[in-house]
């Protein structure tokens, strides 16, 4: 079971999904998708104060050097820490920390919720010992900013991967920051096989039926029965790609027989094979094929 917290001292807000004005953060850019926000955005001078987000939190520093004075979730010691450009900051959901800074600092947060990192927690460690997520300043970890870089990336591109692809990513970071951050040591449960042949086809059959709608994880999932975190490895191992990918490569492949038919605009194909704009088709089918579309429709003669 989730280990009780201590009771929480009075605290300000910052929730990275809410559309609500905040007196600490403004956020210049947001995308959400199932539970998982990655945003863009400021934080506002503050001269002391308890902070605590909803969310489990990633952030990113973006802007110039500061120090930052704090103390981890009840303690009385304070710490003071220089922050660099690059520098990442991870923090549980609903921890108040104190916390001190001058200016206003440049940030990329990758949150995600509560109700959502539980769910990994149950399905990847089968909920044993504590969930507690450790607070961390300026910690040095390439995997988690990895992951940030690639949500800095989907959200500077407007989210053409959809929530299929926000979700596997929030997937991966979060099973590592309980791994690697979580209160007590633990490690995965090993996934054996993939998914069973009629498990398979229904999803494959689900995909084709739905091509053009925006897929997520978590609604592949449910056709089989599976939590995300499952299916995500039982698909790979059926078939040998995480499920975004073969997305993408289905509707790919009907863009292909679409565009057989010169007389179609390339942008009206893009969205009946299923991609928000012209230029989400273009990239990801110049990533997949090695051409541009319309490139590719002119080798056909």
């Amino acid at each position: 079971m989730k280990s009780p917290r201590r009771r929480q001292p009075k605290h300000e807000l910052v929730d990275f999904g809410s559309n609500r004005p905040s007196r600490k953060i403004q956020l210049r850019e947001k995308l959400g998708f199932g539970g998982v926000t990655l945003a863009r955005g400021e934080l506002r001078p503050n001269l002391g104060a308890y902070l605590a987000s909803p969310q489990v939190t990633v952030v990113i520093h973006e802007g110039a050097p500061f120090r930052m004075d704090w103390r981890t979730p009840g303690s009385d010691k304070v710490r003071s820490s220089p922050v660099s450009p690059g520098c990442a900051h991870v923090a549980d959901a609903g921890l108040p920390s104190w916390q001190r800074w001058e200016g206003t600092q440049s940030i990329f947060a990758f949150a995600i919720d509560e109700a959502f990192v539980e769910r990994v927690w149950q399905t990847a460690f089968d909920g044993v010992g504590d969930r507690t997520i450790l607070m961390s300043i300026d910690v040095d970890d390439p995997v988690a900013k990895y992951f940030c870089e690639l949500g800095q990336r989907e959200l500077a591109l407007g989210g053409p991967g959809g929530s299929l692809y926000v979700e596997g990513l929030a997937t991966s970071l979060a099973v590592h920051l309980l791994r690697e951050h979580g209160a007590a040591p633990r490690t995965r449960n090993a996934y054996k096989g993939g998914l069973a042949p009629g498990q398979l086809r229904r999803v494959v059959e689900y995909v084709s039926a739905h091509l053009t709608d925006p897929l997520g994880l978590a609604e592949l999932a449910g056709v089989v029965g599976l939590s995300t975190h499952h299916f995500g490895q039982a698909f790979k191992a059926s078939i040998g790609t995480p499920p975004h990918r073969y997305v993408m490569e289905r509707r790919v492949q009907h863009a292909r027989e679409l565009l057989r038919d010169v007389h179609r605009p390339i942008e009206e194909i893009a969205y009946a094979a299923g991609f928000s704009s012209q230029s989400h088709l273009t990239t990801t089918f110049r990533r997949l094929t090695g051409v541009a579309p319309g490139r590719f429709r002119r080798s056909l003669g």
